[in-house]
């Protein structure tokens, strides 16, 4: 019995342990004023300026990806933008959550992007930011973004127009 009683508060801690906390609403979409040829230059050559490398590219579709970038981890290059700690970008898992994991092995994000034109010049573009972090014993977690790295991108898109 007390060993079921154990495993049940274990169950229900790891359980709770991935939930976010406080997880506010973000900006991922912005409308630019300006034809969709002209954003989508802008976002290709500021997703290039961030040193994010490109998964696949349809300029027809508007579909953008990148690959999956580390920002904190032994794959992590030097030079790259980074938060000094991850709360800085996203809601990390719960303490316990990362407590039971040990510290961050490695953490990283990748974008999905996607341009639509709204008329001839107005162009709407959506990120969806997937962070993912694992822990030294090898647990996974997602975790919700902050909307820094959006802010990023639409900051470094807009003076291109």
């Amino acid at each position: 019995m007390k060993k079921l009683l154990m495993l049940s508060a274990l169950v229900l801690l790891l359980g709770c342990a991935t939930t976010p906390r406080n997880v506010a609403p973000i900006e991922d979409t912005q409308v630019f004023q300006a034809s969709f040829n002209r954003t989508w230059g802008a976002l290709v050559a500021s997703v290039s300026e961030m040193g994010l490398e490109i998964a696949t590219i349809d300029k027809d579709s508007g579909l953008l990806s990148t690959k999956q970038h580390v920002f904190i981890g032994v794959d992590a290059p030097a030079q790259v933008d980074k938060p000094r700690t991850i709360d800085e970008w996203v809601y990390p898992p719960s303490i316990a959550a990362q407590l039971l994991g040990g510290g961050w092995q490695a953490v990283g994000y990748r974008l999905n992007i996607l341009a639509i034109l709204l008329d001839e010049n107005t162009t709407k573009i959506k990120v969806t930011a997937i962070f993912d972090g694992t822990t030294t014993s090898g647990i996974s977690h997602k975790m919700p973004s902050k909307g820094v790295i959006e802010k990023k991108l639409f900051n470094s898109i807009r003076p291109k127009l």
